[in-house]
């Protein structure tokens, strides 16, 4: 489980508090200056964090999306393994800040299959004739 250190160190016993039992292992990672950006983007990359950083600018220094890029669903997977994906509502965006140690995901679009004109053409000559018919049949 991801606990916010810096929280319960200023607030001993609070609801962020965890309690130990014995056998538990507290693992802190080490410091990690970058934020990894992978997935749709022009060249995956790590990048090193600067503070106050938006995720627009680490996703502009791998390069920018691919063109099948899912933008509305990026995510950011925190170093703590917290994450955080995209968000709207309406015309408004929210992005989560990327920390360091931070790894950044852009999906990519599910692929669609190309339009077959020769089967569409042959429904809609289906649904025509149908309607011919039923035209003909209710106007006798």
């Amino acid at each position: 489980m991801d606990i916010a250190l810096e929280q319960v160190l200023e607030v001993p016993g609070s609801r962020a508090d965890v309690i130990l039992q014995p056998g538990d292992l507290l693992h802190v990672p080490e410091y990690n200056p970058t934020v990894r950006v992978e997935g749709a983007v022009n060249t995956p990359v790590s990048v090193l964090y600067q503070d106050g950083a938006s995720l627009d600018y680490y996703v502009r220094n791998a390069g920018g999306y691919t063109r099948n890029a899912d933008k509305g669903r990026v995510s950011v997977r925190y170093a703590n393994g917290a994450g955080a994906t995209v968000s709207r509502f309406l015309v408004f965006r929210s992005a989560p800040k990327p920390g360091p140690g931070s790894v950044v995901t852009v999906p990519a679009k599910p692929e669609r299959e190309p339009l077959d004109v020769t089967a569409f053409l042959g429904n809609v000559a289906q649904v025509i004739a149908g309607t011919v018919a039923i035209v003909v049949l209710a106007t006798r």
